[in-house]
Formats: C-alpha cells, structure tokens, sequence
C-alpha cells in the first residue's frame, strides 16, 4: 500500500474512532438534586437539609407569611423525654441565604394569652436554639439564644456539662440576631434572621466540607390542666438541654458541596451495615417481649425480678439493648398499665444513658484562655 493510501486509511480509521468515542459524562447533580437522597437521621440524631434562597424576607413579621418560608425545610419536634405524644403541635421552618440563616417555630397552644414571660427566660414559654457551624462539639463553645412568646431574647456563647455538676465554659456574644414573635387564635410563631458572621464559620465550613450542629427546644409552663411541657428536634431524652453530643446535623446549603453529600450518604451506609450485623437470637427475644410483659405483674417480686432481669440481660449484650429499647419504648407508649410505663421509663433512661456517654470531658487547659472561664449552675 501506498504511503498516500496508508495515510488515507488511517484518517478514515482514527475518525470512526473519534465518532464512536461515548458523549462527555453529564455534569454532576446539582446540590439540591443531590440532597433528596439525604437521610432522615445521622448517628441517631436527625439530619435536615437547610435549602438556600434566593430571596430573603424584607422584613420579619413571626408569621412565616412571607413566600420563603414556602421553600424552608419542615423541623418536627416531639417529646423532649419520653416516648408520649406531644400535646401542642410544634413545627420549624427553616432557609437561609448568602448571609444568614432564617428560623420559623409555629406553636400551638390552647391558652395563648395567658404566657409565662416572668423568671429566667429558660422557664417562660418560650424557644432555645442552640447551633454550632462544624460537627466536632468537643470541648467547644457553642451558640445559644433563648426567645420567649414576648420576643424577649438573651444569648449564650458557652458549653455546659450537665454530668459534671453542670460546670460550663462561656465565653462572650454579641450577635445582631433579629426576632419577632405574633400571637394568634391557635397558639404563637416566632421568625429569627441570624448572620453567618455572627457564628464565626471556620474554615471547613466555608469550604463545603462540613457539617453543623444544632438543636431546638420548646418550654411550655404548666398551667390550668396542663403540666409543663418540653419538646425538641433532637430530644435530649433528659432534664438538661445542654446535652450537645445529642444535638442533630445540619447540611447548610450555602456551605455544602455534592462531594460532603455523597460522604453523608458513605456515613450512613456504614452505620445501616453496622446495625444490621446486630441481632438478637430468637430466644433472647422471647425473653425480653415476656420479661416486659411481667412488668405489670400483680406480684410486686415478679415486677421486681423482670425489672432486675432486663437490666441485666441489656448491660452487656448490644443486640439485646436494641431489641429491648425498641420493645420497651413500644410498652412506654401504648400500656395501658400505669406500672409498665413507668418500669419501661426507667429501664429505657439506663440504656440511653449507656448509650448516650458524655462526650464531653471537661478541658484540661480551661484556665489558660483568659476568655473564657468556668461558671457554676448558678450563673445559668
């Protein structure tokens, strides 16, 4: 074959080559795409995606009319410690824009024009909202502001630990948050504008490479037939709201990235893997579901014995402690035995607070920063 021949089959060759060569790969789901496979909950706390908006609110009116509130995300809260309904409705909306982030509570209430907004403002009607832009909570300060149904409002910088005698790190804060709240026929909402300035965001977040931390509670004082009332997003399961190793996660889109989406989705794949290895015999489970049951026998010592068995056969056996939460969790709730609510109540408290260990060991070097400084359950 001639050079020119040789040539010519080549290009012919090469060019069928190029034309069948597949399409460029499609570009990578956008993040909002990309967050719909988010899941419900992380490491046992909840997991909400914060969707970014293009359009802030001009001013707050604590109503959530505003047509942003339309594209927040949906906050549930429930019963802060116990399995129980909650009996006033409690709902968050949440966005946040290039600036800052937006928080929206709608409160129901049957006796809204008789609110407690005397005393420390952590025991009016009222909301607490904690936040923290990272995921490592370890001996680290976090942000909290407290609002009440009169749009009073104090702010906190601080970490307390409940189990060491609810000594504290704070620190100083200052921030520009802006509230309202509006009272209606059914109950109350409150609106808050919090600047990402105001919270310091290192520089993990500011890169798409972390998640947040944060926590919402509901007071409800007693008062006329209704005892006092806690509920959260994120329960603590406890007295104490300053239980930050239980507080949820957060994807803020403003700083995510489709890359720490899908790294959410490994976690979690990890987690489900983990968990599915951990199964209790069929026995072990005849054991417990009778063992339960005897809770509400007539005889004291049988009541006694289940109780002492069941904390025993959860203290050291992982797979009995998830079967026997779930099945005391499902008696807590739907007994109607005063005795086994109460007994399931107890028994779950110790297992949550196997599984639950404070995290967070108290600082070492606390006094080498001037700025900040220990306080005690008094100054709180």
């Amino acid at each position: 074959m001639s050079m020119r021949l040789l040539g010519l089959a080549f290009t012919v060759v090469a060019a069928g080559l190029w034309a069948e060569e597949p399409a460029p790969a499609a570009p990578a789901k956008s993040l909002s795409e990309a967050a719909k496979a988010l899941p419900d909950k992380l490491a046992g706390k909840p997991l909400a995606f914060i969707p970014l908006v293009a359009e802030a609110p001009k001013e707050l009116k604590g109503d959530l009319s505003d047509a942003a509130w339309e594209k927040s995300a949906t906050l549930n809260f429930v019963s802060n410690q116990s399995a129980d309904e909650p009996k006033f409705k409690t709902v968050a909306k949440a966005f946040c824009t290039q600036d800052a982030f937006y928080l929206g509570v709608q409160f129901d209430d049957p006796d809204p024009d008789n609110p407690k907004i005397d005393g420390a403002i952590w025991e009016r009607d009222g909301l607490e909202f904690f936040i923290f832009p990272g995921e490592d909570l370890r001996q680290k300060l976090y942000y909290q502001a407290i609002l009440d149904q009169s749009n009073q409002v104090q702010f906190f910088h601080t970490h307390i630990y409940p189990k060491h005698n609810n000594h504290a790190q704070s620190g100083q804060w200052t921030p520009s948050i802006q509230t309202k709240t509006v009272k209606s026929k059914s109950g109350w909402s409150a609106e808050m504008r919090i600047a990402f300035d105001d919270v310091s965001p290192p520089k993990a977040v500011l890169e798409g490479k972390s998640l947040w931390r944060m926590a919402l509670y509901r007071n409800r004082p007693a008062r006329g037939e209704h005892k006092a009332q806690s509920y959260g997003w994120s329960p603590t399961l406890g007295d104490s709201y300053h239980c930050s190793w239980k507080f949820g996660y957060v994807v803020m889109e403003q700083f995510a990235t489709v890359e720490l989406i899908q790294q959410i989705l490994e976690r979690k794949k990890k987690e489900g893997d983990k968990e599915a290895a951990i199964t209790a015999s069929d026995p072990v489970k005849t054991e417990i579901k009778a063992l339960v049951v005897k809770l509400g026998h007539d005889v004291y010592q049988e009541r006694t014995t289940a109780h002492e068995r069941l904390a025993a056969l959860t203290a050291d056996d992982r797979a009995a402690e998830t079967f026997a939460e779930e099945t005391l969790r499902a008696a807590e709730r739907e007994s109607d035995d005063a005795e086994v609510r109460s007994r399931a109540r107890k028994l779950l408290a110790g297992i949550r607070e196997r599984k639950s260990p404070d995290e967070d060991p108290l600082p070492g070097n606390q006094s080498k920063n001037a700025n900040i400084g220990f306080m005690d359950s008094g100054d709180y």
